[in-house]
């Protein structure tokens, strides 16, 4: 399955250690990664930014997009994760939410069967960076509207967007990102386990100084 991780120059310290924390929590060999580095570039041209850098890749269908930033804190299943892709292939749809919290925002989900929730018109983010499979089509025309990545988020709707239900816990990780800038130069690992902190410290990963537990 292919992944494509946005990252710039103000997050870019992250990606060693989200690197490894895939190598760790992803079962299937890690491959398949695409890290796309916008570096600089104005932030207000988020998304043709991004445009302009996949626009010729080759690319599934459905691939998985996400953010540098979301670390992951645990086994990510990838039976469910398969089952997730086969499912948008079935049912043609635009997006499937990886995060064991997506249906617990607030708003009105249907029930698709015992595993897997379709957004209703009244949950907010349909449209997220939070890591999901994307339907290649849908995620690039969003892609043509200049946006930055909250407009991206906030502004936008889509239909035919899916999640499991939040026991059927697919992918976990720090939602609330790594990295932000109310706190420029901190990193947050709020639900990381203490092996995992300790880990990337020694590794020189992370900087033991800069770490925070929220961004409240």
């Amino acid at each position: 399955m292919q992944w494509v991780i946005i990252t710039c120059n103000n997050s870019k310290k992250i990606v060693e250690a989200q690197k490894y924390l895939f190598n760790k929590y992803l079962t299937q060999k890690f491959h398949g990664f695409e890290y796309i580095d916008l570096a600089d570039e104005p932030v207000s041209n988020w998304t043709q930014n991004i445009y302009n850098k996949i626009k010729d890749l080759k690319l599934d269908d459905y691939f998985i997009f996400g953010l540098d930033d979301y670390l992951p804190v645990k086994q990510i299943d990838n039976v469910l994760l398969y089952e997730a892709l086969s499912f948008m292939h079935d049912v043609k749809g635009n997006r499937f939410e990886l995060s064991w919290g997506a249906s617990k925002k607030p708003g009105n989900f249907i029930e698709i069967n015992e595993q897997i929730l379709k957004y209703g018109l009244g949950v907010n983010y349909s449209v997220s960076c939070q890591f999901s499979i994307w339907k290649r089509e849908a995620l690039f025309e969003l892609f043509q509207t200049p946006m930055n990545p909250w407009q991206f988020e906030t502004k936008l709707h889509l239909n035919e967007v899916y999640c499991y239900k939040s026991q059927y816990n697919c992918f976990r990780y720090i939602e609330e990102s790594a990295i932000s800038g109310r706190k420029p130069g901190k990193v947050n690992l709020s639900i990381l386990s203490e092996g995992d902190r300790n880990r990337l410290i020694n590794l020189g990963l992370v900087n033991s100084d800069d770490i925070v537990e929220s961004w409240k």
